[in-house]
């Protein structure tokens, strides 16, 4: 069990949570992206 060092777990855990922050970020902006490109079209389906 060397290999499950704190010299390897502890850069897997900061990967990680950069990657599952800056994931939970970029979310919002594609879901107001879609909207922002959606839009003109639902708008023009509706009137």
């Amino acid at each position: 069990m060397r290999f499950w060092s704190p010299a390897v777990m502890v850069p897997q855990i900061l990967t990680w949570e950069v990657f599952r922050f800056g994931f939970t970020l970029t979310i919002p902006l594609r879901l107001m992206e879609m909207w922002f490109l959606l839009s003109p079209v639902a708008a023009h389906f509706i009137v």
